[in-house]
């Protein structure tokens, strides 16, 4: 079955996207929007999990009026790019079964392997969607196939351990064991992922100057202090995703030389994602993209009370 979201354009135009097209002003995107306010790859419509989504690459997205780094496709949302050029959904076609990654001890919590799906065996739940340099192992898909990569302190890059996995095969991480299946998307949309289902429990956030407490619905809570604290207060005043060099010169005014405050950003990141995973709370509040950009990743129902 084709996969593709169509969209009614501002321009009167209705375009046909599938996943991997990309939204720019090259010559050769999917969707060519000739405006020097457009990036030349402004937008990427990506297959994630048993979802279809609009990523923003190089340029800027929002829905509503609010920021965003990436955007659910369903029918009636409408995106606008650099703040001018609209986009309405008015189709979705997703296929109806889907690849999928299975905790064979905990098969409800499988994880669609569209795009890229991290692996935490010693964690609940083990998978989540997205590259993370913590995770046990990862798996992706790939034109010819679905490939996993097992993490390997001796071999940082990882890549000669990668090997390719067919549908019904088992593997193991840590011990924990793991397949790749094929599933009906409506039982993943039943289960919801990790990336849905990171917002299902509320967070709410009271910043001070040097605390940051965060606190769930479900009674779980986690104080930051010192420089973590001031990082989530820093993004939560900017309100959009920021080069992590500009977060570092609010933080290190003094600016230590390039290779110092590198280490320095890399540590503080990992602190503070391993302080909220350890209070059981979502890891990927603060996010760092692959294009350098660092972002507070909020769900609609959560709350900030800024007192800083």
């Amino acid at each position: 079955m084709q996969v593709f979201a169509r969209f009614r354009l501002d321009d009167g135009r209705r375009a046909e996207l599938s996943p991997e097209s990309v939204i720019g002003r090259m010559t050769h995107a999917a969707l060519r929007v000739d405006d020097p306010r457009i990036s030349e790859a402004h937008a990427l419509i990506s297959l994630r999990g048993a979802e279809l989504r609009l990523l923003a690459l190089r340029g800027r997205v929002s829905v509503d009026g609010k920021p965003k780094t990436e955007v659910v496709l369903e029918p009636g949302v409408r995106v606008v790019l650099a703040s001018f050029f609209g986009l309405t959904v008015e189709q979705v076609q997703l296929p109806e079964h889907i690849h999928a990654v299975l905790p064979e001890d905990t098969p409800g919590a499988a994880l669609a392997a569209a795009g890229v799906v991290a692996i935490f065996p010693h964690a609940d739940p083990p998978l989540r969607l997205g590259f993370d340099p913590e995770a046990g192992a990862h798996v992706w898909t790939r034109k010819d196939g679905i490939t996993l990569r097992v993490a390997d302190p001796s071999d940082p890059e990882g890549r000669s351990g990668d090997r390719s996995l067919a549908v019904g095969e088992r593997f193991t991480v840590c011990g924990r064991a793991f397949r790749l299946v094929e599933l009906a998307r409506s039982l993943l949309e039943t289960h919801p992922t990790a990336d849905k289902g990171r917002f299902d429990t509320r967070l709410d956030l009271v910043l001070h100057f040097d605390s940051a407490h965060v606190h769930s619905s479900d009674g779980r809570s986690v104080v930051l202090d010192g420089l973590a604290a001031r990082a989530i207060s820093e993004l939560h005043a900017i309100g959009t995703p920021v080069a992590w060099q500009e977060l570092v010169r609010l933080l290190w005014p003094t600016e230590p030389a390039a290779d110092t405050i590198r280490q320095r950003w890399d540590q503080l990141m990992t602190r503070i994602r391993m302080k909220l995973r350890e209070a059981g709370l979502r890891s990927d509040l603060v996010r760092a993209t692959r294009q350098g950009l660092v972002e507070l990743v909020l769900g609609p129902s959560d709350t900030v009370t800024d007192k800083s």
